[in-house]
Order: structure tokens, then C-alpha cells, then sequence
């Protein structure tokens, strides 16, 4: 019982050594996948939109638009950007509603003509 509790602790340090050496290597690395193209629009429909901001005032007007209200974001770096983000720490319900629908009083009977479920 002994040895199989010695051999059992060698393997876990081994695997733990394996585990922070492989990590180690991975953060080194940098990303693997970088974005090379736009992942809200295909290219043909950006072309589109571009085509017709050239072609018709309507359309150079929404985007001139859509730029003047991106620029402040344009002008921030990365870093920054990313310091925007909130965390984990917003509470969240499980269903959109399920936060904001207001519990019905203890004392009334459930209703028939209304869904019960969540």
C-alpha cells in the first residue's frame, strides 16, 4: 500500500509539473487564431455597403453617420477597449425576465389562464 501511495504521488507531481511547463509554453506562444476578416458581415455585403455610399447621398449620409459615432471607440487602443469590459460580477438570471417579473403574493391562488413555467 505504501509503494502505490508513493508511485500515486510521483505521477501527480509529474502531471503537475507537465501541467505548468505546458501552460508556460502556451502563454509564451502567444494566440494561435487571429481574426483576418469581419465576423459581423461577409465581405460582399461590407462591398455592398460601400458601393452604395458612393452611388447615393442616403446612404454616404448613414455612413458618415456610422462613423462619426465609432470614432470614439476608433481612437482607443486595444488596452483600453479591453478595460471597458465588466466582469463576472453583474448578477444574472437564468431567463431575461425571471429578474424583473414581481412574485405574486403568498396568499393568492395561481392563475389558469397564464403559463406557470419559468
Amino acid at each position: 500500500m505504501k509503494r502505490y501511495s508513493h508511485l500515486l504521488s510521483v505521477t501527480f507531481a509529474l502531471l503537475l509539473i507537465l501541467f505548468h511547463l505546458r501552460a508556460a509554453a502556451a502563454a509564451d506562444e502567444g494566440p494561435k487564431l487571429m481574426k483576418t476578416q469581419s465576423v459581423f458581415y461577409a465581405a460582399d455585403r461590407i462591398k455592398i455597403a460601400r458601393d452604395n455610399a458612393a452611388r447615393y447621398p442616403w446612404a454616404k449620409e448613414v455612413q458618415d453617420k456610422i462613423v462619426r459615432r465609432a470614432r470614439p471607440w476608433m481612437k482607443m487602443s486595444d488596452d483600453e477597449l479591453w478595460g471597458l469590459m465588466f466582469g463576472n460580477t453583474i448578477r444574472r438570471a437564468w431567463h431575461v425576465w425571471s429578474s424583473f417579473r414581481p412574485a405574486p403574493p403568498k396568499d393568492s391562488a395561481p392563475r389558469s389562464d397564464i403559463s406557470q413555467g419559468g
